[in-house]
């Protein structure tokens, strides 16, 4: 069962994720709206497909994704409405959501504040996510790499994401490098990190 990590389907995303539900199910209610946006809950990908999709299925799923992505990309958006449309991507094996992340991922640039090092980890944590699904593929680890190198990622905190995503993508070709970067790296934090991706890239099939 897939599972969605963070409850973003709060009042913040506003009139512009509801105006897509109401347009794309004219037959879900305010009723059913109301029941998928309490702060304390926490929505699960059905109930993201039924908002945002208008249905279930990998049609809804397409759906979904487009109306994600548009957010990521809408420099309008509140910054937490975008870190977990960013986290929600890595719920869904599809290849638009795989593509999305890639495309962040190769936009980073070297800085160790602001909203954009949210972004970043967002986007490096939910395609390691979309690792454990099966959802990525061989050479897929040529966007994390670079992201292990202080000169390329200087916040420690994005450092650490990358080896732990390496590490869920369970590509061997990835081993050689973090533990290059082991040798390399001062950091308590993300030598734990690094040690922690290798063990499960040891115990991968």
């Amino acid at each position: 069962m897939r599972v969605v990590r963070s409850a973003w389907l709060v009042g913040a995303i506003g009139a512009a994720v509801f105006g897509v539900a109401s347009a794309s199910s004219p037959d879900l209610t305010q009723g059913d709206l109301d029941e998928l946006t309490p702060i304390e809950s926490t929505a699960s990908l059905n109930q993201l497909d039924l908002v945002l999709g208008g249905g279930s299925g990998s049609a809804a799923d397409t759906t979904v994704i487009t109306t994600l992505t548009a957010i990521v990309n809408d420099p309008t958006q509140d910054i937490g409405v975008q870190v977990r449309a960013v986290r929600d991507l890595g719920d869904y094996a599809e290849p638009a959501a795989h593509d999305e992340l890639v495309t962040l991922l190769q936009a980073a640039t070297p800085t160790s504040r602001g909203p954009q090092v949210v972004l970043l980890r967002s986007a490096i944590e939910a395609f390691g996510a979309l690792g454990t699904l099966g959802a990525t593929g061989s050479g897929d680890d040529q966007y994390l790499i670079p992201l292990l190198s202080p000169s390329s990622a200087p916040s420690q905190d994005i450092r650490a994401a990358a080896a732990l995503a390496l590490g869920n993508l369970c590509d061997p070709d990835a081993i050689q490098a973090l533990r290059t970067q082991f040798g390399q790296e001062n950091v308590p934090q993300v030598q734990y990190a690094i040690s922690e991706a290798l063990r499960v890239l040891g115990s991968c099939p």
